[in-house]
Parts: structure tokens; C-alpha cells; sequence
């Protein structure tokens, strides 16, 4: 299946009054990188900064990617020229949810033989579609839930649709996973306990559930075709409550991670600890290229020792705002989607987007 890669919208938040949501494990990173500044022309100068050395990076690496984009008042004013004089390549999708484009790994996730489209797409944008290639609406189009590679997915126990907003109790306790259209799709999945964040503003937090996997992990293939998972050092996973503690320690989220894993077949890699919050969601691309963060030397030790040295790209400054202030590691930044169904979904855009 031809697919189009998507990196997302230049659209920063640096407000320090928002929120902050973050692994439990890597908390400490996260409130290093917030109490280093608070004024928000740093921050959004520093985020631009590291938009621009994935940018390179992307280009460097040879991949070809469009960006996405929105409303231009949504927009860094001057960073869409400054893009285009570097050659980027745009896509306009101005009736999605901004929050997708923005973060395009939540749009679709690409199996080897389907393309999964996020619940989030309405479904007026997918009913007409008869392309050839097999198109499935699913929860796991929103790809930051579910880590694959080869016939080969990890999702996690529970999913908290946005749509159960507004039911308060079901939207904490989630839905038990259904992994149906993952295993028709002739995938081989893995359950995995949901990881547990901590929420908040300053000092005063809370915990809170998870499902996006790519905050804390990633799923790469080797040199041979073998299947690596790279997990947060410190992840904690079962949530109990806001207020309580998860049910599940460090250890014992490791063993039930590599418990799944291993019935799988991947390996699971464990680095000694991190130093830059969210850099165990990278990405690797069809051609088994990775792209990550500098400067997390325990992380880029394995992915180098599994890939090789000449397939992995590290951008020109560490990715450490995005994580902190962007809510988002690279692998939410860059997403693929099949190329028809963008073309067609591109095609659609200007009238299902303003009716």
C-alpha cells in the first residue's frame, strides 16, 4: 500500500497555565524543562526550534512528507513562508479537527494490508471511498494507541474515547479493548496494562489514564526482521484513581509488558534511564530509517545496536518542548496515511469541511 507521510501542523501552545500531562516515570524531566522558562516567547521560540530540526532531520533523511496544515490564524505567522522558501511540501485539510492535524499519527494507522481511519474522521469523509486499497474506520486510526509493525500490534487494556466525554464515569473507567478490526486485518495483538501519566500544574497533580503507547515505547524491527520494543524505564501502568497510586510498580509493569511481548516474539529493551522526556517515541519508516532526539545516549545505544548506526537520525538540537509543553513525542508528530484515501479525503475536504 503507497502511503503519504504527514508531519504535523506548525501550531505551538506555549501557555504555562495549561495543563501538563506526562508519563509518571518521566515527571522529573518534564518539570526540569517547565521550570527552566516561563515566559511564553522563550518557550514558543525554543518549540519552533525543534519543529524545524524535525523538519531538517525528515529532509535529511531523504523521506519525502508533507506537511499538514489548518486555518492560518492557527499558524506561527511566518512559519509557513519560512518553510516554503526551506521546499516543504503542503497538504491543506482545513475542515479536520485542528487537534489531528497538528498530531497526524492520530489520523490513520498503515497495516500491511489496510489502512485504519481514526473514529475522529467523520465518517462522511470515508463513505465514499472506492479506491483499492482496503479502508477500515476504527479506534486505532488514532495511532498514538497502538504500537505495529510487520503483522505485529500492541494496544493497551482500555481506550477513552472523546465521544464518552460528556458521561463522566465511563469516560474515567474506558472501554475494555476490542481488538476485532486488528485481527481480521490478520494481525497478531498484544494486550497490554494501560500506563499511568501524572496531570497537573506545578506541583499540584494528579494521576491520570492512558492509552497512547508512544509515550512511553516504541516498536521497531532489526536488521533481520526481529521486533524490538524500547519501553520507558521507569513506566508505571494500571490506573486506581486520581489520587491513588497505580496498581501496578515498575516492576511489574515490565514483566507484564515483556510477558506480551514475548509471546510475540519482540524482544524488550529497557534503557538504563532517560534523560529527555519522551524520547522513547521515535519512529522508524518503511525503509527501517529511524529518526529520534539527540542527546538520549542510553536510548540511541540499543536503536543503534539494532538498526545500525547509518540508519538512525538524530535531530540537530534535542526534542525536549514538544514532550513538555506540545504534549507530543516525534512518533505523534509524523504520521502515514494511505495516499489514495488522503488524495480522495483531500478532494472531499472543501465541502464536507464547510457544510
Amino acid at each position: 500500500m503507497e502511503t503519504t507521510v504527514l508531519l504535523g501542523a506548525p501550531i505551538f501552545s506555549n501557555d504555562p497555565r495549561v495543563p501538563m500531562r506526562c508519563p509518571i516515570g518521566q515527571h522529573h524531566l518534564y518539570m526540569e524543562i517547565a521550570n527552566e522558562t516561563k515566559d511564553p516567547r522563550v518557550i514558543l521560540r525554543r518549540l519552533s526550534r525543534e519543529y524545524i530540526s524535525i523538519f531538517a532531520t525528515l529532509n535529511q533523511m531523504g523521506i519525502s512528507f508533507k506537511i499538514a496544515i489548518t486555518r492560518k490564524e492557527l499558524m506561527l505567522p511566518g512559519i509557513v513562508d519560512a518553510l516554503k522558501s526551506a521546499g516543504a511540501q503542503f497538504i491543506e485539510l482545513a475542515g479536520i479537527d485542528p487537534r489531528i492535524i497538528v498530531y497526524p499519527r492520530d489520523l490513520a494507522t498503515v497495516l500491511e494490508n489496510c489502512g485504519l481511519i481514526s473514529t475522529d474522521i467523520p465518517s462522511g469523509y470515508i463513505s465514499g471511498f472506492n479506491g483499492p486499497d482496503r479502508i477500515i474506520h476504527s479506534f486505532y486510526g488514532e495511532g498514538g494507541s497502538i504500537l505495529t509493525r510487520k503483522n505485529v500490534a500492541l494496544i493497551t487494556e482500555r481506550f477513552f474515547p472523546e465521544k464518552h466525554a460528556s458521561d463522566l464515569s465511563r469516560y474515567i473507567q474506558g472501554d475494555v479493548a476490542d481488538p476485532t478490526d486488528l485481527t481480521e486485518a490478520g494481525i497478531n495483538v498484544g494486550i497490554v496494562p494501560n500506563p499511568v501519566n501524572i496531570e497537573g500544574v506545578g506541583e499540584d497533580c494528579v494521576y491520570s489514564r492512558d492509552y497512547h503507547l508512544d509515550r512511553v515505547g516504541s516498536l521497531i524491527e532489526d536488521r533481520d526482521g526481529g521486533l524490538h520494543l524500547i519501553l520507558d524505564p521507569k513506566i508505571q501502568s494500571d490506573y486506581h484513581g486520581p489520587l491513588l497510586p497505580p496498581r501496578l510498580s515498575v516492576e511489574k509493569s515490565l514483566n507484564r509488558y515483556r510477558t506480551t511481548c514475548r509471546a510475540l516474539g519482540i524482544t524488550v529493551h529497557v534503557p538504563q534511564s532517560l534523560h529527555i522526556p519522551g524520547s522513547v517515541g521515535l519512529i522508524q519508516f518503511a525503509n527501517r530509517k529511524v529518526l529520534m532526539t539527540s542527546g538520549e545516549r542510553n536510548v540511541s545505544k540499543i536503536v543503534e545496536r539494532l538498526v545500525g548506526s547509518e540508519n538512525v537520525f538524530y535531530t540537530s538540537v534535542p526534542i525536549r518542548y514538544y514532550p513538555t509543553w506540545g504534549k507530543a513525542t516525534i512518533h505523534c508528530l509524523i504520521g502515514e496515511i494511505p495516499a489514495q484515501f488522503l488524495e480522495y479525503l483531500t478532494a472531499q475536504n472543501e465541502t464536507l469541511g464547510s457544510s
